[in-house]
């Protein structure tokens, strides 16, 4: 409706009166206030003639009427407010379009609708910390938000919201208990209590303090956490180093001799030389043979041993069955058949 009213204002009339003028909502002329008038346009269309002294419209008025019918209805023609506009359609009376369509959205049941869904919106607007799609400039856009319905449904019959509220609702919405500070505070000081805008700074001051000791705890833990990587063994007075008293009588390979101090550098050199033998050589194994190859070889000796004493128990029953002489030899035996039948 405020939007249109602006369009108004800056379309003239046929006398150079700002069509605003036309849906006023009250048809007589306003006294002029006691401070004067806020601008030249703000007079002429308060104080330009709707009706003459016989309550009729003026030729004037009919005339910027019909203009302003056609205006408004070639910007709601296509919007659901069509329904309440087309009331005018006939006559061409963009007045009558103009307060029915007011009736309708800023009527005394309009307003109350109005003032009942921002103040829930206050109510059931809460913060509970920082998160990916909510943070707490989202939070109070929406009480500010609320708080502009409010104080514009004054001109329409709303009593509006005090600063004090303002703080009710936001103090209320925060339910974050890291912020119980900030509340307590709000709550003892008399001038925080009636200033909106000095509770919200105090609240995005601690936010902003609370998320910088948290960045600077979570780089302590990943320092700590690479440190445990490192297997926890460097110097106290060199980054990355380790002490002489640290070091051992090991392979180290270039990135872990890189870490080691020159003490330490020296202790294991002298270590080595105690030793005698180079880390990087690897030890020779003692025992050649798998434990696959020892039980092979195991097998192999039994299985000769067995077919020994095989050997030796068959011979020992052919000597005491058979006596060992040539006349039992198969050389010697007489042969029977196809010879002895060609004699």
């Amino acid at each position: 409706m405020e939007a249109i009213v602006e369009f108004l204002r800056g379309n003239l009339g046929v006398t150079g009166i700002p069509l605003a003028y036309v849906v006023r909502e009250n048809q007589a002329i306003a006294a002029d206030p006691a401070d004067g008038w806020a601008t030249l346009q703000d007079e002429m269309i308060n104080r330009a003639p709707i009706v003459n002294a016989a309550n009729v419209r003026t030729d004037t008025f009919i005339t910027d009427n019909q203009r302003t019918w056609v205006l408004i209805s070639t910007i709601c023609r296509e919007s659901e407010c069509w329904t309440y506009v087309k009331r005018g359609q006939r006559t061409r009376d963009g007045r009558l379009a103009f307060r029915s369509m007011y009736n309708h959205y800023l009527g005394p049941n309009a307003v109350d609708n109005m003032a009942n869904s921002a103040e829930r919106k206050l109510t059931r607007t809460t913060y509970e910390g920082e998160k990916k799609r909510w943070n707490f400039e989202k939070f109070t856009n929406v009480h500010m938000n609320a708080h502009h319905t409010l104080e514009g449904l004054t001109r329409y019959g709303y009593a509006g919201i005090d600063e004090r509220s303002k703080v009710r609702y936001l103090i209320d919405g925060v339910k974050t208990p890291s912020l119980d500070a900030v509340k307590t505070r709000i709550m003892s000081d008399a001038a925080l209590r009636g200033n909106f805008s000095g509770c919200v700074t105090l609240y995005r001051d601690m936010i902003e303090q609370q998320q910088t000791q948290e960045k600077k705890s979570l780089n302590i833990s990943v320092t700590e956490t690479e440190d445990k990587k490192d297997g926890g063994k460097k110097k106290k007075n060199g980054k990355g180093s380790i002490s002489a008293d640290q070091v051992e009588d090991r392979y180290y390979d270039s990135k872990e001799y890189a870490k080691l101090s020159d003490d330490a550098k020296l202790k294991l050199k002298r270590l080595r030389e105690n030793r005698g033998s180079n880390p990087k050589k690897k030890k020779q194994k003692t025992n050649a043979y798998s434990k696959k190859d020892v039980r092979s070889v195991a097998a192999l000796v039994a299985a000769v041993q067995q077919h020994s004493i095989n050997d030796d128990d068959g011979a020992a029953s052919d000597a005491e069955t058979e006596p060992t002489d040539n006349r039992n030899n198969s050389a010697l035996t007489r042969q029977t058949g196809s010879r002895r039948g060609g004699r």
